[in-house]
């Protein structure tokens, strides 16, 4: 099985994240920024993205992902 992953720059540096891990996102209008909200609880925050980084995270949010 491959894992799927995505590549963006955030607060602390280029950040690699397993797509299967994010729980939320969320995107305002007020600032230019995205969060990125994880099981663990983490959370990052991306300062460069483009539609097709957001076309990417939006792609994860089925609970249907993970049947088996």
């Amino acid at each position: 099985m491959t894992t799927k992953k995505i590549m963006v720059e955030t607060t602390t540096g280029d950040t690699t994240i397993l797509l299967s891990e994010i729980v939320a996102m969320t995107k305002t209008d007020r600032y230019e920024i995205v969060d990125i909200h994880m099981k663990s609880g983490t959370i990052f925050t991306v300062i460069d993205y483009d539609e097709s980084t957001l076309n990417n995270l939006k792609l994860v949010f089925s609970p249907y992902d993970e049947r088996k």
